[in-house]
């Protein structure tokens, strides 16, 4: 007995602190199979066999609820601790499953009074349950592929008899791909950083749209330039203003690249361009003469041929209603840096009617590399902020859109694709520059700034 007692103590300190555990993936499973039946097992044991069986299964109860894994050392604390949710998970189906094969076997051999059954059976549910509510709660705050309406979705059916298994094996399916994406990202990552491979021959100019400025508390590009800058990128901001025209700020851009070319010694500057910061920049380059310092210019989301929705609003709406929205922006504006704000004017230049005076006039420079993205949102729900004017869109006949932008009128110079995730979420106006600092499923912005970085590059600039 005195053997028995030392090797289950030895198996506990084998698990705490060797890599041999018996809570890894089998051994564990044959454990969980007795370890919820005190009552039962008080039937059947005796005396010391009893204490060691105690023991072995309220430390594996407790180990599983509290540290179900290892640590991975390439994986995050975050990644770490989702997946140990998911495991949990795993294992609390796996336990309800093995009882459908236990009673019946046991019973077969073993009698049981009725009232200590039952009690056996409660605790064993009442086991399984908390094994399980734990571990869908570690995922759902931790995932980051779960939005604010998918995490309150899995809490509602959490406790409902069924349904919960649903959501169960849904939660283990996001946790487990979520896992192996950002586990996968975390291992490459090390060498993204030692290669430099955002490290760009000529620094790289960040020029926001309309309606924002470059603040310095809340960046409207999100965690992009931290992770560009991290991988050897040289980030500037246009600094123009949020309500200006298209020719305003387009003095100002260039007032920009001049000081950017003159503080850094360079020859020439990489933009990269959102919404109507791309118009800002397409105007700058073609009235100031500016190909000789823009090697490339990329656009995201802009609005090179126009917003439907925005010719038929200035239509319909009447126009006192329209300046007085315009003299509040213009106002608002005034107060946070804006100079010479023109709301009214700024909403005009986005028009369809505008857009073809304005491809008109301005052409593109053979000496500059143009290449542009559009974005899509798959459905209303895809992002609550643009719910509106996405429906709006959609009404006005622009099926495709991120939520402003019309998906054909974001192709300009070398169109180099569509960007978007699979299911009902999309790739937002908002998503293209990180604006919620969300991460989803089937999409990551993040990445994909690294990858057109990183082929500006490859390309000499």
């Amino acid at each position: 007995m005195v053997l028995l007692w030392l090797g289950a103590v030895a198996l506990i300190i084998l698990d705490l602190f060797t890599p041999f555990r018996f809570t890894a993936k089998y051994p564990v499973a044959f454990v969980l199979v007795f370890a919820p039946h005190f009552i039962f097992m008080q039937e059947v044991t005796e005396g010391g066999y009893y204490g060691i069986y105690l023991l072995l299964s309220v430390y594996t109860l407790l180990r599983i609820n509290i540290y179900p894994i290892g640590r991975h050392r390439t994986a995050s604390h975050r990644l770490n601790f989702m997946y140990s949710g998911k495991r949990m998970l795993n294992l609390s189906l796996y336990l309800s499953l093995a009882q459908l094969i236990f009673y019946p076997v046991v019973l077969h051999y073993i009698s049981l009074s009725f009232k200590r059954l039952v009690a056996d059976i409660i605790i064993t549910i009442v086991i399984i349950c908390l094994t399980a509510l734990n571990g869908m709660l570690r995922v759902i705050f931790t995932s980051k592929w779960l939005n604010v309406l998918k995490r309150l979705v899995c809490f509602m059916f959490v406790l409902v008899p069924g349904i919960n298994v649903i959501v169960m094996l849904y939660l283990m399916h996001i946790a487990s791909k979520e896992y192996d994406y950002f586990e996968y990202k975390l291992n490459d990552m090390p060498s993204q950083i030692e290669n430099q491979v955002c490290r760009t021959r000529y620094p790289i100019l960040l020029v926001h749209g309309v309606g924002f400025r470059d603040a310095r508390y809340f960046n409207y590009w999100g965690r992009i330039p931290k992770y560009l800058r991290v991988r050897g990128a040289e980030i500037f901001y246009g600094n123009q203003e949020g309500w200006a025209t298209i020719d305003s700020n387009a003095e100002l851009l260039h007032s920009r690249v001049m000081e950017i070319l003159k503080q850094t010694g360079a020859e020439k500057i990489n933009i990269i361009a959102h919404s109507k910061g791309g118009l800002d920049c397409r105007k700058m380059i073609h009235k100031y003469n500016m190909d000789r310092y823009v090697a490339s210019l990329t656009t995201m989301g802009t609005p090179h041929y126009g917003v439907r929705f925005a010719d038929v609003l200035l239509k319909r709406i009447p126009d006192s209603f329209v300046n007085r929205v315009a003299d509040i922006f213009n106002n608002i504006f005034r107060k946070y840096g804006d100079t010479r704000p023109d709301f009214k004017r700024a909403v005009y230049m986005l028009t369809e009617k505008y857009a073809m005076e304005f491809n008109a006039e301005v052409k593109d420079s053979p000496n500059v590399y143009y290449q542009s993205y559009s974005s899509v949102m798959n459905s209303m729900f895809s992002d609550p902020i643009l719910t509106v004017p996405y429906l709006i869109g959609r009404a006005v006949g622009t099926r495709y859109n991120d939520g402003l932008v019309p998906e054909p009128s974001a192709h300009w110079g070398n169109f180099r694709g569509m960007i978007t995730s699979k299911g009902i979420h999309g790739v937002s106006h908002g998503d293209l520059i990180d604006l919620k600092r969300e991460d989803f499923r089937g999409f990551d912005m993040l990445d994909k700034y690294v990858e057109i970085v990183s082929e500006l590059k490859k390309m000499g600039y």
